[in-house]
């Protein structure tokens, strides 16, 4: 993200499946001191299969854009040229390094 978006960019560290504790290998402690230590809005938990707090998520990340960058913001048309919507930021195969995609879990 640090590479290919503005310097005004907006993230939130987001943990899901946490309906599976007993696999758990991140505590939500850690997880919002990592967040705290790069600049995040903050570290949420989340479950898509027990619907757990999905919507808490997009809207605390809309809450943050709308602070941010409100209805007459003025946006430096230079960084949105610097986001690559193609899907070939240059990550490749992102199955090859990223577990969770190419896994079945």
């Amino acid at each position: 993200v640090k590479r290919y978006a503005g310097p005004n960019v907006v993230q939130l560290l987001v943990g899901n499946k946490c309906d599976i504790d007993n696999m758990r290998e991140v505590s939500l402690t850690e997880a919002k001191s990592l967040a705290q230590s790069q600049n995040f809005i903050g570290a949420v938990e989340t479950s898509a299969k027990e619907n757990t707090n999905i919507d808490d998520t997009f809207l605390k990340m809309a809450k943050e854009l709308k602070k941010r960058f409100g209805d007459d913001s003025q946006v430096d048309p230079g960084q949105a040229s610097r986001i690559h919507l193609s899907g070939r930021s240059g990550f490749g195969n992102a199955r090859s390094w990223l577990p969770c995609c190419g896994s079945n879990s």
